[in-house]
C-alpha cells in the first residue's frame, strides 16, 4: 500500500499503466479510451497513449468495432499471471487436494486469501458439474459475502475484523441473503469457529453455495488461505455436512504434507 513517503518514488506513466491493466482485468466488458480514463481517473490522452505502449507489449490487444478501438488483456498479461500461479509455494500439494475434492464431488474447488476486507481467489480447479461463476482466479469478493472470506475471518479477532470493515454501518449486499450487517457477521463468525468451517448459502449468487475450511500452519505469501467447494442449493441442502468433512481431511492432509515435506528440508521451489 503506497504511503506519504512514497510520493517521490511516484512514476505517472508506470501508475497509469498498472491502472488501465487492473481495470481492462476486472472489467466485464470491453473497454476504450474514454472509460478506461473513467474507470482509473486518469486524463484520456495519457490512457490512450498507455494502452498504446502496452499493446506493443502484448500486455493488451486492440480490435476496432463500430468505430472504435477496444481494449482486452493480452498474452504478456497472461504470462504474468501464470507466473504468479506458479510462485505459491506447495503448489503441487494444494492441486492434489483440490483435485481429490473436485474429482470426488464434481463441483468447482477455489483457493483463497484475505486481502482487507476482501477475498483474492489463487487457484481454481473446475469439476465436471462446474459452472459459470464470480470466483475466477484473480477475482475479489467480499469476505462476508463468501465462505472463504468468513473461514479467514473467523480466525481474526473480532476487533481486528471489525476494523477491516472501518465504520461501514452496512455491508456491501449481493443478494438478498449476502450478511448486511457486522452484528450478522460476528454471529455468522461465532458458529464458523464453533463447527470447524464457514458457509455460504446464496450470498455471492443466489442459488449457489459453498463450503470453505482454512488450511491449518499454511501460509501463502505471508497470508493465510482456505479451500472452498461450491455447488448448487438443492445439493448444498442434502449433502453439505458429508462435503465439509471431506473438505476439512483434505486441509489436513495438505497440512501435513507441507509440514513434512518442510521437515524433510524441502523448500518452497520444491513444490
Amino acid at each position: 500500500m503506497a504511503t506519504a513517503d512514497d510520493s517521490k518514488y511516484r512514476a505517472p506513466a508506470a501508475v497509469c499503466a498498472a491502472d488501465v491493466l487492473l481495470a481492462v482485468a476486472r472489467s466485464e466488458t470491453r473497454l476504450n479510451a474514454g472509460q478506461l480514463s473513467t474507470l482509473t481517473g486518469h486524463n484520456r490522452s495519457l490512457v490512450y497513449r498507455t494502452a498504446k505502449s502496452l499493446v506493443t507489449r502484448d500486455f493488451l490487444e486492440e480490435y476496432e468495432q463500430q468505430g472504435s478501438i477496444w481494449f482486452r488483456l493480452g498474452p504478456a498479461a497472461g504470462e504474468i499471471g501464470g507466473a504468479y500461479q506458479r510462485a505459491i509455494p506447495f503448489q503441487e500439494s494444494i492441486r492434489r487436494q483440490m483435485g481429490q475434492l473436485s474429482e470426488r464431488f464434481g463441483e468447482t474447488v477455489s483457493v483463497g486469501r484475505l486481502e482487507g476486507p476482501e477475498v483474492r481467489y489463487l487457484m481454481r480447479e473446475e469439476g465436471r458439474n462446474s459452472v459459470v461463476a464470480l470466483s475466477h482466479v484473480g477475482k475479489r469478493l467480499p469476505a462476508h459475502a463468501t465462505a472463504i472470506g468468513k473461514a479467514l475471518l473467523s480466525e481474526l479477532d473480532w476487533s481486528k475484523t471489525a476494523d477491516l470493515f472501518g465504520d461501514a454501518a452496512a455491508l456491501r449486499q449481493l443478494t438478498d441473503s449476502t450478511i448486511h450487517t457486522l452484528s450478522g457477521l460476528r454471529t455468522d463468525l461465532v458458529e464458523v469457529s464453533e463447527r470447524g468451517y464457514a458457509v455460504e448459502y446464496g450470498e455471492v449468487v443466489q442459488g449457489r453455495c459453498c463450503v470453505a475450511a482454512t488450511v491449518p500452519g499454511f501460509e501463502v505469501f505471508g497470508a493465510r488461505i482456505a479451500m472452498s467447494i461450491s455447488m448448487p442449493q438443492p445439493r448444498f441442502d442434502d449433502e453439505h455436512e458429508q462435503v465439509a468433512a471431506e473438505l476439512l481431511r483434505c486441509a489436513a492432509e495438505l497440512r501435513d504434507d507441507v509440514r513434512d515435506r518442510r521437515d524433510l528440508g524441502g523448500a518452497e521451489s520444491l513444490a
